[in-house]
Formats: C-alpha cells, sequence, structure tokens
C-alpha cells in the first residue's frame, strides 16, 4: 500500500526489565513498521534501563526517555505522546505484545474510513493468532458506550497526534477509561472486534494496577464525575453510576469468596 501511516509507538515502563524487551521486539516484528518506538522509564528500580541500553543497538526506530522520578503512567504515557513525531500514537504495556500485523490492520483502517482519528481493539489474555493478514471488522463506539465498560485495554488504542486530549496524571486507575470518555466526547472511536494484543497478565492481576480494585471503583467514580462535567444532563445520574460502580465491585469480591 503506497502512503502509509507514520505510527508512534508509546511505552511506559517501570521494572519491567523481564518483559519490555518481548513487547518492544513485538513493535520491531510488525509487517508494518512503526515510525519511532518511544519508550519512558518511569524511574525503574530494577534493571530496566540497563536493558533498555543494550537492546537499543542496532534498533535505530528505539528512543528512551527517563523521567526523575517515579511519576505513575499517566506521566510517562503523556511525555511520550508529546514527544512523538509520527500520524499516530499507538500506545502499548511494558509487559503486553501486539501481533505483527497490528499496524497493517490500522493504516488499513485509516485508509477505509478517512475520518479516523482514533481506533482501539479487542485484546486477549491467550496467545494470538498466527495469521500474517487480518482484514478488520469495525464497528463505531460513542460516548454512551463508555458510561457502560471500557471496552479495551491501553495496549489497544491508537490515536492521531493532533487530538488534544491527554491522559489525567492526577489518575493512576481507569485513566484508560477516563481518556476514552473525553476523546468519545468529541468524536467516533473505531474498534476492531480482532484480538490485535496479548496482555503479559490478567486485567485484574495483583501485579497490576488494575489489580487494587476498590482504587479502581473510586476511579471509576471519579471518570463519571468528569463525565457528568462533559455532558451536564447526566449529573441526575451520578447517585446511579455510583451505584453502580459499587454493586460491580462487591459482585466481585462475592465471586471471589465462592472460588
Amino acid at each position: 500500500m503506497s502512503d502509509i501511516l507514520k505510527f508512534s509507538v508509546v511505552i511506559p515502563v517501570y521494572n519491567g526489565s523481564n518483559t519490555v524487551t518481548r513487547a518492544v521486539d513485538s513493535c520491531l516484528k510488525q509487517t508494518t513498521l512503526p515510525w519511532e518506538i518511544i519508550i519512558v522509564n518511569d524511574c525503574s528500580k530494577d534493571n530496566t534501563l540497563d536493558v533498555l541500553i543494550e537492546n537499543k543497538k542496532g534498533a535505530t526506530l528505539v528512543k528512551i526517555y527517563c523521567l526523575p522520578k517515579n511519576s505513575g503512567v499517566s506521566v510517562a504515557r503523556n511525555l511520550g505522546w508529546d514527544k512523538a513525531t509520527g500520524d499516530f500514537i499507538a500506545f502499548l504495556d511494558a509487559d503486553d505484545v501486539w501481533h505483527p500485523s497490528k499496524l497493517e490492520v490500522l493504516n488499513e483502517l485509516k485508509h477505509g474510513y478517512k475520518d479516523v482519528s482514533c481506533i482501539a481493539h479487542k485484546y486477549t489474555e491467550n496467545s494470538l493468532p498466527e495469521e500474517k493478514k487480518i482484514m478488520p471488522k469495525c464497528k463505531i463506539l460513542k460516548f454512551r458506550h463508555f458510561l457502560i465498560r471500557n471496552y479495551f485495554n491501553t495496549s489497544c488504542l491508537a490515536v492521531c497526534k493532533c487530538i488534544g486530549e491527554r491522559f489525567n496524571e492526577t489518575m493512576r486507575y481507569t485513566e484508560d477509561h477516563d481518556l476514552c470518555l473525553r476523546i468519545a466526547n468529541k468524536m467516533n472511536i473505531y474498534y476492531i472486534d480482532l484480538p490485535l494484543t496479548s496482555l503479559g497478565r490478567p486485567q485484574l492481576s495483583k501485579g497490576g494496577l488494575s489489580g487494587n480494585q476498590w482504587a479502581m471503583r473510586k476511579g471509576e467514580m471519579k471518570l463519571y464525575f468528569h463525565a457528568c462535567k462533559l455532558r451536564w444532563w447526566l449529573f441526575p445520574c451520578l447517585p446511579l453510576f455510583f451505584l453502580f460502580s459499587i454493586a460491580k465491585h462487591l459482585l466481585k469480591l462475592g465471586m471471589r469468596c465462592m472460588k
């Protein structure tokens, strides 16, 4: 295909020496290579930086930035976003990997729908399919969809460089859901119902940020408040949103106790 988009990949990493190389390799093995791979080291306490420097040798696409203090994933992603020079920013967490055809599929989708400024897709916690060519099946997600759930992981999100939004740096939980609500408030999000990302750990595993479920629920309540500020007529529904979030928390606790 002529006219290939320039994808800047942004990878935040904190103590990811055991996984970040695999994540970067999944970018370098893309059938449509990224324009650049921006890795932001969030003041890791292990040997992540040494691993990054060692593996950068010969990888001219890779750029490494270091935060002076541990600042959280939102700050790290925003720094990478601001440093990016490509047409689209594609996010990838340091313990996740991409299907080799991911950027090719995103590029094809963008050329099929000229007004696309935000693309997302499905993820899996299992191995990715081995097919080299995947044709996207696409649907449009709007603001109302994200009031009920977040449809994807951050490693499944790609946005146009020109989008004015950024991750909320005061949020360490549900910051990706909060960003998607703000984006969907302005434009459609094109969603590909295909697993193009494999998560290195389950969404709610103890090792990840999502593991603290009560903190997640509080973050979810915060994003509902933000949503009501975007659409003022939703404010009467705010208590219902809070009850919905608490009910989910209690349900998950109950399911855990039954195991």
